[in-house]
């Protein structure tokens, strides 16, 4: 039977997230999904996560899709452009780094181990202390490794609540909120796997229908660049990002054809209006959403 949970979302038989127990994803899909805490499971790239939702069409996904300050999660990205994936939500989460370890001080810190999203938000931090910046699967990943080993000059960048985890093996937090940029915060996105023959089409959200969404659509445009779209866009009220760009199979030269991953922000009844424009079919080859949702859900 379906639940729902606080933020709109249904009760699982399955959660899957990026990164280990602890990670910043698994503290989004908790507060996403609090009812399916028992039927968590972690990987270790977004990849199994795509292959997992292939073979359980009930399960979930949480993935992280872009941060504040290093941008587009690049796996996310390809999982979406594959479109073998369809957008239920989204979530924001504000991130505060922390520098975890058996120290007792930065200045006894040689080397500082995480995922390289972690290491970029943190570089002048690491630079300017000459702390060696070593790259891990992900952030909790990067934790986990730290207390195996027990190695006061080696540390860990990520989530001060691991250091809590640990405290009784003595992981401590040596340094806390140490991104270079202050307003840090990451967005993520619950996915399940998608039935491609299950289109979304969006003639049919209802053209009288105000609702603000979300959506996101892979684009191929018949010229080979995207303004001749982004016009069509703009004309029916829809406000855009493209995400990122692939050359379309077959086309990879430098002036072949691209596919774009665009995310939408407007009205359902635009929505609808640009799927009834004469226009579209003149201008879009192929025009697939993967998803139409609410907009992003605030996490603490």
């Amino acid at each position: 039977m379906s639940i729902p949970g606080p933020y709109g979302f249904e009760k699982q038989s399955a959660v899957r997230y990026f990164g280990e127990h602890g990670s910043f994803t698994y503290e989004a899909a908790i507060q996403l999904f609090p009812d399916n805490v028992t039927n968590f499971r972690h990987h270790g790239s977004v990849e199994e996560i795509v292959d997992f939702l292939m073979n359980d069409t009930e399960a979930v996904g949480v993935i992280p899709m872009e941060n504040s300050n290093t941008k587009l999660v690049g796996d996310s990205a390809d999982a979406l452009m594959s479109g073998q994936l369809e957008i239920i939500g989204e979530a924001k989460m504000p991130i505060t780094l922390d520098l975890m370890g058996f120290a007792f001080a930065t200045d006894e810190v040689r080397e500082a181990h995480s995922h390289h999203k972690a290491l970029r938000q943190a570089y002048h931090f690491l630079k300017d202390r000459g702390i060696k910046p070593v790259e891990s699967g992900s952030t909790s990943q990067a934790v986990r490794e730290i207390v195996e080993k027990e190695i006061p000059h080696i540390a860990a960048i990520g989530s001060g609540k691991l250091a809590m985890r640990h405290s009784a093996k003595g992981l401590r937090v040596i340094a806390g909120d140490i991104a270079d940029e202050r307003h840090n915060s990451t967005r993520f996105l619950v996915v399940r796997w998608r039935d491609i023959t299950d289109m979304i089409e969006l003639r049919d959200l209802g053209l009288s229908d105000m609702t603000e969404v979300r959506a996101t659509a892979l684009v191929t445009p018949r010229a080979k660049t995207s303004t001749a779209f982004t016009g069509l866009f703009d004309d029916n009220d829809i406000r855009h990002v493209i995400t990122e760009s692939r050359p379309v199979s077959g086309h990879e030269g430098f002036f072949g054809h691209r596919v774009f991953l665009v995310e939408m922000r407007t009205q359902k009844r635009h929505l609808a209006r640009l799927g009834r424009d004469k226009r579209l079919s003149k201008v879009i080859q192929h025009l697939d959403v993967v998803g139409v949702y609410p907009p992003a859900t605030m996490l603490q």
